[in-house]
């Protein structure tokens, strides 16, 4: 397959080349690494880190031919590591990470920690020095089993955990239903393309670009009656400092509608969302952006001292607090309701996927939260923000059985499919997500056969019923021919699909208005970079929303936010109560 070159994009290829490899599949979701394609020897990649220590996919790697050594081999090399301390850094976390590596952990000093972790962009050994990282993850493991097994919360008094926080972090929200439409931005409406429209333009730019690999595929993996999936090829340079290679891997895309027509629109436009989210970077800029981006590396402190907006890192919730490293910045926008946008930098690596420049790691695995296309660019703004405000809502709610429901509906095609799903064995329930912001959002949940299997998706819209519709079809249950689900809970309410909250005006341009008020009303003030590719002109951006959880994680290394453990102490009370 040929790749179009930019005229701006070195032709040469760089003589390191990463591929982006399936791994293993962690329940629904598979996870990606990038790999050497030359797959080099321990040694050699050493010798590598020792001149580009920032190189994550190589970090990662060298971290993974550790893990799969000899427990003996990995313990003879600690004794004689010191010395070496990219080695020793990928030594102290690697038996940080793995359990068969766990009995390695004492022969590593704090002060060894502390050293190294100057030798390493991933956040493993930065996390450990954490003072209270050992109570976060006492009380991630109580939530894990509420919210991935769905075991009620025992009373407080019960757990003997020490607080996580001493103060009050209670806040008032003005929700949705408080905030007005806007009659100028209601008299600009602008036509929007159906669903054919939408997929054939996609399709003329996608083909036009050359990275279809495969053609459509049916799936049976969701619970959505039409599920479509298309695999196409990623391929970037990048060539930015120290850092120079050849990035690439095929992806695979997704696809689901109640309809052929949608189900073929969301998988083009989902290819052009995720095509546009990887970027070559040729010194300094980005060849494969329509907007002319730069890049400019600096640490916060002194983008402030030069008078230059920036945003704080730490206000998107990080796992490991921002010490002022050198990051790489991009320019993107804010907005604030009714006012002008203004220009803001932000981290580079907060909105391109798989970043992988001359700086440490911000997270330990950012996903696409906040990326969207659109047929518009405010279409394309007012479904990233969903897509923040729905993580979010994910982020700070447990499972509570007072919050479910079962779904009807008086229309003929979706009553027939939840009659359908009833008639193969299947309990498909909702629970009510909504946030403070009070933007509807639900969960859909399927238990599967066995005792710990659970399937679920999540959605937020204006319009409650296509929420709840988008969270369905997002279930990653096999349907139709799958197993049936174990029975969710008894004597659960039952909701109209058509009595769901809709705040909808079906003009995109004041809804957008109205979402961006209401969060500028909650002094949450979204950032926009626009990611818009110059050979295929549909608007994809991705929102940041500060003061907004950006990650749902329970790993080692994930902070109980204070809103998530406000909300874990209020449903401890009513449990006890």
């Amino acid at each position: 397959m040929t790749h179009p070159i930019s005229p701006d994009r070195p032709e040469d290829v760089p003589a390191l080349s990463y591929e982006l490899r399936l791994m293993q599949t962690q329940a629904a979701t598979g996870y990606f690494m990038p790999v050497p394609k030359h797959a080099p020897g321990f040694a050699e990649t050493i010798a590598y880190l020792h001149d580009h220590p920032n190189d994550t996919f190589m970090h990662r790697y060298g971290l993974q031919l550790v893990m799969e050594m000899p427990f003996d081999q990995v313990r003879e090399m600690t004794a004689t590591a010191s010395p070496n301390r990219v080695l020793t850094a990928l030594l102290m976390e690697a038996a940080l990470t793995s359990e068969a590596l766990m009995p390695l952990r004492d022969r590593f000093t704090p002060a060894m920690g502390s050293l190294c972790r100057q030798d390493t962009p991933l956040l493993i050994l930065r996390s450990e020095q954490l003072a209270d990282q050992g109570r976060h993850r006492q009380w991630t493991a109580l939530l894990k089993r509420n919210l991935q097994h769905h075991q009620p919360l025992p009373p407080l008094s019960e757990t003997h955990l020490s607080p996580l926080y001493e103060q009050d972090h209670t806040r008032t929200w003005i929700s949705l239903d408080h905030i007005a439409l806007s009659s100028q931005a209601m008299a600009t409406s602008l036509e929007m393309p159906d669903f054919e429209t939408v997929y054939d333009t996609a399709m003329q730019g996608l083909e036009r670009l050359g990275i279809l690999a495969e053609t459509e595929m049916r799936h049976e993996s969701s619970l959505s009656p039409v599920a479509l999936l298309r695999r196409w090829q990623m391929q970037v340079q990048i060539r930015q400092d120290r850092h120079c290679f050849h990035f690439s891997g095929l992806q695979t895309s997704y696809g689901k509608g109640l309809s052929l027509e949608r189900a073929r629109a969301s998988c083009a436009m989902e290819i052009v969302e995720r095509c546009s989210s990887f970027t070559s970077v040729a010194d300094d800029r980005l060849p494969d952006t329509a907007q002319d981006h730069h890049l400019r590396r600096a640490r916060l402190s002194e983008l402030n001292a030069k008078g230059l907006r920036a945003l704080n890192p730490d206000a998107l919730g990080l796992e490991v607090p921002y010490e002022d490293q050198p990051l790489y910045w991009i320019q993107g926008e804010s907005a604030g309701g009714s006012g002008d946008p203004e220009a803001i930098l932000v981290p580079f690596q907060t909105v391109f996927l798989f970043s992988n420049l001359d700086e440490i790691d911000l997270f330990s695995g950012l996903g696409s939260t906040g990326l969207a296309a659109g047929g518009t660019l405010a279409q394309a703004k007012f479904h990233a923000l969903l897509e923040c405000i729905e993580r979010d809502a994910e982020a700070v709610s447990l499972f509570n059985g007072k919050h479910c429901f079962r779904l009807a509906s008086r229309d003929a095609a979706v009553g027939s499919l939840l009659a359908d799903y009833r008639q193969r064995g299947l309990d498909v329930i909702f629970q009510d997500c909504c946030a403070g912001l009070g933007v509807p959002c639900y969960k859909c949940i399927v238990y599967g056969p066995g005792p710990d299997e659970l399937a679920k998706g999540t959605s937020a819209h204006f319009a409650g019923w296509q929420a709840a519709l988008s969270a369905l079809t997002e279930t990653p249950y096999p349907y139709p021919h799958g197993p049936a689900s174990r029975p969710g809970p008894v004597d659960l309410p039952v909701r109209h699909l058509e009595t769901l909250p809709d705040y909808s005006s079906g003009n995109m341009a004041a809804d957008l208005q109205r979402l961006e008020t209401l969060l500028a009303a909650n002094q949450l003030h979204p950032v926009y970079v626009d990611l818009t590719r110059r050979d295929l002109s549909i608007p994809v951006v991705r929102a940041l929303v500060p003061g907004l959880e950006l990650m749902a994680d329970y790993d080692r290394y994930a902070r109980v936010s204070p809103r998530l453990y406000r909300n874990t102490l209020a449903l401890m009370d009513d449990s006890g109560a």
